[in-house]
């Protein structure tokens, strides 16, 4: 066989696989209601949840918000949300325990309380869903930036380091 005749071999066989793979990766993707669903099935995960990274912005110290997170059931059965758990108790939902029917996503409501007088806020909760035959861990992540009350606009910082500017120990009097 020449070398010409092995390379389109090749060739022939290269495409038909990325052909193969871009019509499961677009079924998969259609059947399941996106990439990050059909990534979920094939890792063998029951459910998918939305977004994974929520970054609330910035908010005042001490106030409270609600952040929303969907939970898809790609499970051939219902599955439950049936608790939560953060390392500490100011992020919970009301709603836990929860049933999804197979192949749908509901709304879990999960209420934020900020600490007092921190620049940043950080925290992971973890859903714990029961699937078919086990009970699963899904964590989740929480942020916020929390203003210092002294970083207002009387003040300039001198000597901040990046991305810390209320953790400055000179301040320096600027422009009202």
């Amino acid at each position: 066989m020449s070398n010409a005749k092995q390379y389109r071999s090749l060739l022939v066989s290269l495409v038909g696989g990325l052909v193969l793979f871009l019509l499961f990766v677009v079924g998969g993707t259609i059947l399941y209601g996106g990439f990050g669903q059909l990534m979920a099935k094939v890792g063998g995960n029951a459910a998918f949840i939305q977004p994974k990274i929520l970054d609330l912005g910035s908010l005042e110290a001490e106030t409270g918000t609600v952040a929303v997170f969907k939970i898809t059931n790609l499970a051939s059965q219902e599955i439950s949300v049936v608790g939560e758990r953060s390392s500490c108790d100011c992020v919970f939902s009301e709603k836990v325990p929860i049933v999804i029917p197979s192949g749908k996503t509901v709304d879990l409501k999960v209420n934020v309380r900020l600490p007092k007088y921190d620049s940043s806020y950080d925290q992971t909760l973890v859903f714990m869903v029961a699937e078919p035959n086990k009970l699963a861990m899904y964590p989740v992540q929480v942020t916020a930036a929390i203003p210092h009350p002294l970083c207002g606009i009387r003040f300039e910082i001198v000597g901040a380091g990046l991305g810390k500017p209320c953790n400055a120990r000179r301040w320096r009097r600027g422009a009202a």
